[in-house]
């Protein structure tokens, strides 16, 4: 009889995207945290973790095989600044938080001009 053994050892997909769900929750905790010395050390760790998630897949794509194959940047970009461009009339009388959404557009704009 073969008995065949089920690995538990995730595909480097899935870990990578598991560290990016991870980076995401610590973000969130980061801004939900009220201690300031925890919410400066969370904030460096999610930095430094997703600088060293992009160099792992960009070395690993370099040396073994794609992991993520989407390409449509300006598609993306294009449909996130139409969702901004909804959600900043709701901040009106919120000049800083409609100001920082405005960036967000800002940022947007300034990528799809300088992408090919």
């Amino acid at each position: 009889m073969d008995l065949k053994i089920k690995s538990t050892v995730p595909s480097t997909k899935q870990e990578v995207d598991r560290w990016f769900s991870f980076r995401d929750d610590i973000h969130k905790i980061h801004l939900a945290n009220n201690s300031y010395a925890e919410h400066k050390i969370l904030n460096e760790f999610y930095d430094t973790f997703l600088g060293l998630i992009d160099r792992f897949v960009e070395a690993y794509q370099g040396d073994m095989s794609k992991l993520y194959t989407d390409n449509n940047a300006k598609e993306k970009l294009l449909a996130s600044k139409s969702k901004l461009l909804e959600f900043i009339v709701l901040f009106k009388n919120h000049k800083d938080l409609e100001n920082i959404i405005a960036e967000m557009i800002e940022l947007h704009n300034s990528t799809l001009y300088k992408l090919p």
